[in-house]
């Protein structure tokens, strides 16, 4: 879904939305090392909407979030960082 300004941008980003209506599973995987780009969070945004209206219509939708980039042991702190980070998000949203 990253932009990249030529002609194919707008039919890669179309195609990525049916594809994404249509899985069951979605694998979101983002730098793990920085912080998360607008175009991470631009797509987050896109996989909340598309999971509430799955649920909403009854099916099942899952996202299953990749952090690349973590595979040294100098980073499993940043990982556990913002795994905690992203479960407190979660929490509060599911009130």
């Amino acid at each position: 879904m990253v932009g990249t300004g030529d002609f194919f941008s707008p039919l890669i980003h179309q195609q990525a939305l049916v594809a994404i209506d249509e899985a069951d599973v979605i694998i979101f995987m983002f730098d793990g090392t920085k912080p998360l780009s607008m175009q991470d969070k631009n797509v987050a945004k896109i996989l909340r909407r598309e999971v509430k209206k799955a649920q909403e219509a009854g099916r099942t939708k899952v996202v299953i979030l990749v952090a690349n980039k973590l595979d040294s042991e100098t980073h499993r702190w940043l990982l556990e960082k913002k795994a905690k980070s992203a479960i407190r998000k979660v929490k509060r949203k599911q009130g």
